[in-house]
């Protein structure tokens, strides 16, 4: 069974990866030599983005308690790269901060959540 923090992380991955293959028909398309190569770089560069925050997601699952923490920072990183290269207008859900009270699972009084 996941934590919760893997739970809302995994969502925004698969979005992401959903987002890089719709960018990947895109970019595949036919179009002018010259702004193939340019095209092909970008997508390239974007599969290893996401190849290094996927590859980040499943340090962190198969962890045990040791260094959490440094992968998680990594982690959210990672991401926080990928989105910076895709230059998403409209953010999927992002990563939760490691430190997040988001993952209570006791509402507390008065705070609405």
């Amino acid at each position: 069974m996941m934590d919760p923090y893997m739970t809302k992380t995994q969502t925004p991955l698969s979005q992401g990866r959903a987002r890089l293959d719709g960018l990947s028909v895109t970019m595949r398309a036919a179009a002018p030599t010259f702004s193939t190569l340019v095209r092909r770089r970008r997508l390239m560069n974007l599969e290893a983005r996401y190849a290094e925050v996927s590859r980040r997601f499943e340090l962190l699952r198969i962890a045990g308690t040791e260094g959490v923490a440094d992968l998680k920072v990594g982690l959210e990183k990672a991401w926080h790269a990928l989105q910076s290269e895709m230059g998403w207008t409209s953010r999927p859900p992002p990563i939760p901060p490691s430190g997040s009270s988001a993952f209570r699972t006791q509402s507390l009084p008065g705070s609405g959540f």
